[in-house]
């Protein structure tokens, strides 16, 4: 493989552009983490809440049979929510963490550059929890209603 030589103005621009695209994937994934968070935020607490209030008017409650399967949708609504708004507070320590490395990259400290945030990755594991719960409260819930919906209605 050919080593391609740059001359400064020619590199100067190939790390402008560099700089650049890094800039335009970051600002996406931070649009995309936003818009994830946000809707596994308002469909949990959406369904915990529809599944409790209006529930009612397709199940007989008192007759329901796996009742559990009701009783899991609300948990993993609730673990979604939960998980959520823990990778919130998760997230704004990784973002401190990443500011404090580059303020010392900036003090000439390079080896900073390297060093692993933990916090990102927990963050990242929770994300992939909270979307988790979410799946799992949906297949409860389809399967609690599948089983217990009344023949008026099948």
């Amino acid at each position: 493989m050919r080593e391609i030589i740059l001359n400064a103005e020619q590199k100067k621009i190939s790390e402008e552009r560099y700089f650049k695209l890094r800039s335009e994937i970051v600002e996406s994934q931070r649009i995309n983490s936003q818009s994830y968070d946000r809707s596994i935020l308002a469909f949990a607490s959406a369904g915990l809440g529809l599944s409790i209030t209006f529930l009612n008017k397709v199940i007989d409650f008192s007759n329901a049979n796996y009742r559990i399967m009701l009783y899991l949708t609300w948990i993993f609504f609730i673990l979604s929510i939960i998980t959520v708004i823990t990778s919130f507070m998760i997230g704004q320590k990784a973002l401190k963490i990443d500011l404090n490395k580059i303020v010392h990259i900036l003090d000439g400290k390079s080896e900073e550059y390297n060093k692993f945030n933990v916090w990102t990755k927990w963050n990242d594991r929770i994300n992939f929890l909270s979307g988790s719960f979410f799946i799992f409260a949906i297949i409860f819930l389809v399967i609690f209603v599948s089983l217990n919906i009344s023949p008026r209605y099948s």
